[in-house]
């Protein structure tokens, strides 16, 4: 085959993988926050691959156990959730009518999730942060008690 088609393929090629490539990425960047937050809540291995781990956030469970464990003066309340520890989370049924759920946009690529029983204690938050490659939960805080 003479060098002029080969070379002629490649370019060629090389052109339709760039294209495709774009193509992917301006989908991500247009991405919706309402269609990933639906998909992050039904799709197991999607909400793996958009969490950012490890996960910075609050787990009042841990900090129970810290209390618990008077000999140990080392850990810090920081807390990390780490992805093979982590469960599949959903969110709130809209019909559950012990559970409060709010959404707020800080700004175009922050929205911060609440859900809480009033007068409780109880209380989860996630943030979730646009990147460049699609919306992602950036901050999880569980306070159970």
């Amino acid at each position: 085959m003479n060098s002029f088609v080969v070379k002629s393929v490649y370019i060629y090629l090389f052109f339709l993988f760039s294209n495709h490539i774009l193509c992917q990425e301006l989908a991500l960047k247009d991405e919706s926050f309402e269609a990933f937050y639906d998909k992050f809540y039904s799709d197991t291995n999607f909400q793996l691959e958009r969490i950012v781990f490890p996960l910075p956030g609050y787990n009042s469970d841990h900090i129970m156990e810290l209390l618990s464990d008077s000999c140990n003066n080392n850990d810090t309340l920081d807390y990390f959730w780490m992805k093979n520890d982590w469960i599949f989370i959903n969110t709130v049924c809209r019909q559950d009518t012990l559970l409060i759920r709010t959404i707020n946009k800080p700004s175009d690529s922050i929205f911060i999730e609440k859900i809480y029983t009033p007068n409780s204690g109880f209380i989860i938050e996630r943030k979730f942060t646009q990147k460049s490659k699609g919306w992602f939960l950036t901050y999880y805080l569980y306070h159970g008690f």
